[in-house]
């Protein structure tokens, strides 16, 4: 790669970003350095995570795609591994007070320079930026705001599980009647792809979006996700953990429930 790569050519110092945090880096680097995956005699048997801080263990299954062998994918994986181990260093999205400990150690690890550079979604300052951050939505900017203006200060519950959200309709569907009998406003974002005609059934038979009228705001699709976090009437986030999610929920201080996916 040396010879082909003008950066190495010309000696101009290359960096990698990582939109990801210091902890699943170097749990990452850690578990492949030190073969820890093969430890485990099946995909589901917890093994642990060498090197850490913290005693902290996952299984084969919990482990990224990288790990995984694909014809049409480990020809570039192997370069990513090699402009890692050539670049002059490490750009993350992430804060060092955050990860205490796994910064530092993550640093240690990789035996480069590591710049923590985020949260990048406070670079979003105004309404208009934070509305157009991401993919376009179902939903304009005007529409969302005055429905979350409508609402009293730390009343409304934001349920986002993320555009990687694989649960299956019936556990969608248990998701919406708790959201319902909670009692609380409720802005309830559900991706369209894969199984999602089978919920808009369930929506049309039981009469759902009419059930939760006034009080629940349904968002099919992209949703604004900042300015929805950084408005006054949020009162509490369910998230499924994704890195961007977990970050724009403490940037805005946020209570978040968890339910890692």
């Amino acid at each position: 790669m040396e010879e082909t790569d003008p950066t190495c050519k010309l000696q101009i110092p290359r960096l990698i970003f990582h939109g990801m945090c210091c902890l699943a880096l170097l749990c990452s680097h850690n578990v492949q350095h030190y073969c820890a995956h093969q430890m485990a005699t099946t995909d589901s048997e917890p093994f642990l995570v060498p090197g850490l801080p913290d005693q902290i263990e996952i299984t084969r299954t919990q482990l990224p795609g990288t790990f995984v062998s694909s014809p049409d994918l480990d020809d570039f994986h192997d370069k990513v591994r090699e402009a890692e181990v050539m670049a002059y260093g490490v750009v993350v999205n992430s804060f060092k007070e955050l990860e205490l400990g796994y910064f530092e150690e993550y640093e240690r690890a990789i035996q480069k320079k590591v710049w923590c550079i985020g949260p990048l979604s406070l670079c979003n300052k105004d309404n208009l930026d934070k509305f157009e951050r991401g993919n376009k939505g179902p939903i304009d900017k005007n529409q969302c705001l005055s429905w979350l203006d409508s609402m009293k200060q730390n009343s409304v519950i934001y349920a986002c599980l993320g555009s990687q959200c694989h649960l299956v309709p019936s556990q969608l569907i248990e998701l919406g009647l708790g959201l319902e009998a909670s009692g609380w406003p409720f802005i309830w974002v559900i991706k369209t792809e894969d199984r999602f005609s089978e919920l808009e059934k369930w929506f049309l038979e039981e009469g759902y979006e009419e059930r939760i009228k006034g009080r629940g705001l349904l968002i099919k699709g992209w949703a604004p996700q900042v300015l929805i976090l950084s408005h006054p009437a949020i009162r509490g986030f369910l998230t499924h953990c994704g890195w961007n999610s977990a970050l724009e929920g403490v940037c805005a201080g946020v209570p978040m429930i968890t339910w890692p996916l």
